[in-house]
């Protein structure tokens, strides 16, 4: 890609970026961040807050320093990795293209979160975990404002392209 291809004005450049949104989405990513780090440094404090959720290890029957609760601090940990990285790839692509409103940020991100949503929910209530599917309803709860917002406006066949 040129510098020229990287600077050129493009349709997107017309459209109004709202901060708010643009901050409410980046406000969301970091929190699900502080989450994400949670589970990877201090996985028992994760596990009391499922726990007190309904979905905790304690439920489970798995007992304090048990080889099962190891297992389970593992896979938190591994779970924590992933979503953080998954974070700041929705981070970055947030601060640049998204909020020039570039079409294909809107759609990446936008789908990466639904994708999430509906494995992740249709696999809690699979396995008997409603309130665990309602936990992913409030992170969607807090995402989907600002996308819904961000969203690129379409143009009409008989509108002229900017340029």
């Amino acid at each position: 890609m040129t510098t020229e291809q990287r600077t050129h004005r493009s349709e997107r450049d017309n459209v109004p970026s709202s901060l708010f949104w643009d901050r409410w989405l980046q406000i969301a990513i970091g929190g699900v961040v502080v989450y994400c780090v949670t589970l990877v440094v201090t996985g028992r404090t994760a596990g009391r807050l499922f726990d007190i959720l309904g979905f905790g290890m304690r439920d489970a029957g798995i007992l304090p320093g048990s080889p099962a609760e190891r297992h389970v601090l593992l896979v938190y940990g591994v779970l924590g990795s992933v979503m953080i990285a998954w974070m700041a790839t929705l981070w970055l692509i947030s601060a640049g293209p998204l909020r020039h409103r570039d079409p294909w940020a809107w759609t990446t991100v936008t789908r990466t979160v639904v994708l999430w949503f509906v494995i992740d929910t249709s696999f809690s209530l699979a396995v008997g975990a409603p309130t665990h599917a309602l936990f992913n309803v409030a992170f969607l709860l807090v995402l989907a404002p600002p996308l819904i917002r961000m969203r690129p406006q379409r143009r009409t066949v008989d509108e002229p392209q900017s340029g």
